[in-house]
């Protein structure tokens, strides 16, 4: 837990930036499956269409997690993913790996399901520059509230 606080507070300290996106479609399927009542594996796949200012970016993706319950509440997700991106700008698709972490609280209220995640990935991807490889980390916080309509 205090790694994920420190992660967070080092995050929101660097200097952020706004993104100007135009036209995003992302596509997904996910497929889960259940292997016991602690263990499961998800897998999914997709594509993703980004369109801003003059690049326009194509992407496929697979990925699988194995996922651990702690609790009803608590999971911990190991995976791997691999991506490629098609820069229009440069002509070329540029292949990357991401091996993920991720831990994930979730709750059931009633019709309404409350989450909140926090995902770590190493991004292992082929650079644009002389060095021809690109390292990077990415760390994602999401809250989500889900709730039925009807």
């Amino acid at each position: 837990l205090y790694f994920f606080i420190l992660c967070f507070l080092l995050n929101i300290a660097k200097k952020t930036y706004a993104q100007t996106v135009h036209f995003q479609l992302w596509n997904q399927i996910f497929i889960t499956n259940q292997i016991s009542k602690k263990f499961s594996i998800q897998s999914d796949g997709g594509f993703r269409l980004n369109e801003s200012g003059l690049e326009n970016n194509f992407q496929r993706l697979v990925r699988s997690m194995a996922i651990y319950k702690i609790s009803t509440e608590w999971s911990i997700w190991v995976g791997m993913a691999y991506f490629e991106t098609e820069n229009q700008k440069w002509n070329q698709f540029l292949p990357e790996w991401r091996p993920v972490q991720r831990i994930q609280w979730q709750r059931k209220l009633n019709k309404t399901v409350l989450m909140v995640r926090n995902r770590f990935e190493q991004r292992f991807r082929k650079g644009l520059d002389a060095s021809g490889q690109e390292t990077a980390f990415r760390l994602q916080y999401r809250f989500a509230l889900q709730a039925q309509i009807t």
